[in-house]
């Protein structure tokens, strides 16, 4: 993962993604950079438009499911659109709970994480309301688990 699709999507330096990338996971989610960030998501305009994001990745999702079978033989169980839209907004909405999205996802491999991520954000550019919003939401909901272990 590349550090300037952090930077892009979050709208912060690239020093800064750095930084937190370069800290463990639990250290991420404790830094006063990564919290400052997260509250200063407007959930009103994430929450007003879940329901456009949900059909957006209804649509799009199975795509990626399919290019990871397809090119790299992985066949794990995939977010549905309704669990991706509401995790997003629930993690964001309660802090407090990022590190068991970090546990959750232990089990994931790297490289899955590192194809999916670029295309869930170009989903989101689909976006007729809230793009950036959701894009930069969804970069910071991920920040962590691509940290340093």
């Amino acid at each position: 993962m590349t550090p300037e699709l952090f930077a892009l999507n979050i709208g912060i330096s690239m020093d800064d993604v750095q930084a937190l990338l370069s800290m463990g996971k639990t250290q991420v989610l404790q830094s006063d950079l990564y919290k400052g960030l997260i509250r200063s998501l407007d959930y009103n305009t994430l929450s007003g438009s879940l329901r456009e994001v949900r059909g957006l990745y209804e649509t799009h999702l199975p795509e990626i499911a399919g290019y990871l079978k397809e090119n790299h033989d992985y066949s794990g169980k995939g977010m549905t659109a309704h669990t991706l839209g509401n995790w997003l907004l629930g993690f964001l909405n309660m802090p407090d709970y990022l590190g068991h999205l970090v546990e959750i996802h232990q089990h994931v491999p790297q490289f899955v994480l590192t194809i999916g991520l670029p295309r869930i954000l170009d989903i989101l550019d689909k976006a007729d309301t809230a793009s950036a919003e959701w894009k930069k939401a969804m970069a910071l909901l991920c920040l962590p688990l691509f940290a340093a272990d």
